[in-house]
Parts: C-alpha cells; sequence; structure tokens
C-alpha cells in the first residue's frame, strides 16, 4: 500500500470522483443518496484532518534553528483557512442532497462535487509543499 492510499482523504477524494462517474438521470435517488453518502464520508474525512502546525513543522528541523517565523505562521494559517472554506463548500453541498432537492439541483450539486476534488489536490500539495520548504529552509531567515 502506498502512502496516497493510507491517506484518508486522497482516498475519500478519490470516491468522490468514483461516485461522480457513476451513470445518473435526473431524477435518480441512487445516485443522489450515494453522493450524499459519499459527502459525508469526505466531509468526516475533512473534520479529522489536521493542518500541521508549526511545532510539528519544525520538529525535524536542527534545535538551533527551530525559530518560528511569521512566514511560517502565515502558510500554516493559510492551509487553515483553505482546509475551513473546503469545509464549508462540502457542508453547503451535503444540505442540498436533501428530500427536497430537485431535478435542477443534481446538476448543481454535481459541478459542485466535482469542484471539490481539485481543491482537496491543491490543500494536500500545499500541505506537502510547506513541509518539504520547511525541512530544507533556513527557518527565520528573510524573515
Amino acid at each position: 500500500m502506498t502512502a496516497s492510499e493510507k491517506d484518508p482523504l486522497r482516498v475519500a477524494a478519490w470516491q468522490l470522483k468514483e461516485t461522480l462517474a457513476m451513470p445518473r438521470q435526473e431524477s435518480d435517488r441512487a445516485w443522489l443518496d450515494a453522493l450524499r453518502n459519499t459527502l459525508t464520508k469526505l466531509d468526516g474525512e475533512l473534520f479529522r484532518h489536521k493542518a500541521p502546525s508549526e511545532k510539528q513543522l519544525l520538529q525535524p528541523v536542527d534545535p538551533a534553528n527551530r525559530q518560528q517565523s511569521p512566514r511560517l505562521a502565515r502558510e500554516v494559517q493559510a492551509i487553515r483557512d483553505e482546509l475551513a472554506s473546503l469545509s464549508g463548500k462540502l457542508n453547503a453541498l451535503l444540505a442540498e442532497t436533501g428530500p427536497a432537492c430537485d431535478r435542477d439541483a443534481v446538476a448543481d450539486l454535481h459541478l459542485g462535487a466535482l469542484e471539490l476534488i481539485p481543491a482537496i489536490e491543491r490543500l494536500q500539495a500545499a500541505e506537502n509543499h510547506l513541509v518539504l520548504e520547511t525541512a530544507l529552509r533556513d527557518t527565520g531567515a528573510g524573515d
């Protein structure tokens, strides 16, 4: 099993792709139920997903260079803000999947859910970049 397969958020995003690829009709309740279940799982994974803290990022760094920098704090906060925004969008989509969901809303739900996938990928890429950059830079220099 690769590292990406172990990441619950990545697995949930993959399940969302699979659900969105399922054939559907505008009035197909089974597709809507599958989408609701997948979004609920993804919401749970987002809730459990923790953005890295400055302390966690600096843990492997040489103790002499463990000073926190304003830049690192800003980057961590940007990731936390993106995580909160993503969670808000997902919850808005979940609210629309209720029993009152009509034919027009199904197409909008599909488009909205499609937009979540690249947003999750961008969030994970930003986190990975921050971890690597923190490990390779002289923290505090240039701030």
